[in-house]
Formats: structure tokens, C-alpha cells, sequence
């Protein structure tokens, strides 16, 4: 039994299918937000792996007894990207090069008071994208969060609107 985000449904069912075929056992992958991955731990659902993508929900596992701190492994990396439409027109005024820093963008985008849109707290991305959102000192008023019951993901919310940026993992 697996635990995981859904950033890593696509490998993690490819790996569940192999693995379940060579060994003849059945892998079970419950794909949701660590939050509430957690929670389920805490009621006492059983889970053989645990992956998530932030040290925070592991460290909140390990403070309470319910993760084997022997058997803890960096399995994959990700990164995050900050994305917007091609058509967005308030994007194209400034230059973006690749060289520049993270919090440099995002004042810039603060500045010309371009929306971001950010992922729920309650997610690995959601407090990555807290913690470069802190750094940069941008204004909470211009950034609006996904929450549990969004049905859209952020790329589908920016490519439904010239007016916004987003902050994603590239595995996404």
C-alpha cells in the first residue's frame, strides 16, 4: 500500500503495474493530498510506503511515532515552475531572462499586479510555493489559492485566461 500526491500518479502507476506483475502481489496507490494523506495515518490506515514531496509531512509523522526514521529515502526531485498563457499581455511588457532570480520575477509580477495563482496550503506545492512567496514579499490580496475542491488545475486555469501566472511542479 502506497501513499502518495497525485504529482506522481504517472510514474507510480508504471512502477505499482511492474512491480505487482514480476512479484504476483497486488499494489494498492491512494493518491491524495498529504494533508489528508496524514490524516488517514493518524486513523490508523495502514500504509507500507509513504512518498511525499515536502520534509514537513514527514517530520510530522516522525514526531509522532509513525514513520521507521531507519528507512527514509530522497526518491525523486522535482521543480517548480512559474507559468502563464502565451497571450498574457501584461507578461510581455517586461523582459524575463533566464538568469534573473526567483523573487525578482515575482516582485515584477507583483508590480504590474498580475494575479498568481497558488496550490492549497494543504499541499507539498502549496507550501513550496508559500515559502518563495514569503521570501519575495509579495501582497496575499494578489494571490489566489486552490482549494481541496477545485475541480481545475492551475494550468488549466491559465490556459483559460490571459490574465494570470501560476507556480506548478514540473512533473505536473
Amino acid at each position: 500500500t502506497i501513499f502518495s500526491e497525485s504529482n506522481m500518479t504517472y510514474p507510480l502507476v508504471k512502477i505499482a503495474h511492474l512491480y505487482s506483475e514480476q512479484k504476483s502481489a497486488i499494489v494498492s496507490v491512494n493518491f491524495n493530498f498529504s494533508y489528508q494523506l496524514i490524516q488517514n495515518i493518524n486513523d490508523g490506515e495502514p500504509a507500507d510506503v509513504f512518498i511525499a514531496s515536502h520534509p514537513d509531512w514527514i517530520e510530522i509523522l516522525k514526531q509522532k511515532g509513525l514513520v521507521d526514521v531507519y528507512n527514509l529515502a530522497n526518491i525523486a526531485k522535482d521543480k517548480l515552475l512559474l507559468v502563464a498563457s502565451k497571450n498574457n499581455k501584461k507578461l510581455q511588457t517586461f523582459q524575463i531572462n533566464k538568469t534573473d532570480d526567483i523573487n525578482k520575477i515575482l516582485r515584477e509580477i507583483d508590480k504590474q499586479n498580475i494575479p498568481l495563482i497558488a496550490d492549497s496550503e494543504n499541499t507539498s506545492l502549496g507550501k513550496y510555493t508559500n515559502t518563495i512567496l514569503d521570501d519575495a514579499k509579495i501582497a496575499d490580496q494578489k494571490v489566489y489559492r486552490l482549494i481541496n475542491e477545485d475541480k481545475k488545475s492551475i494550468t488549466d486555469l491559465i490556459n483559460s485566461s490571459d490574465e494570470y501566472c501560476g507556480i506548478v511542479l514540473a512533473s505536473s
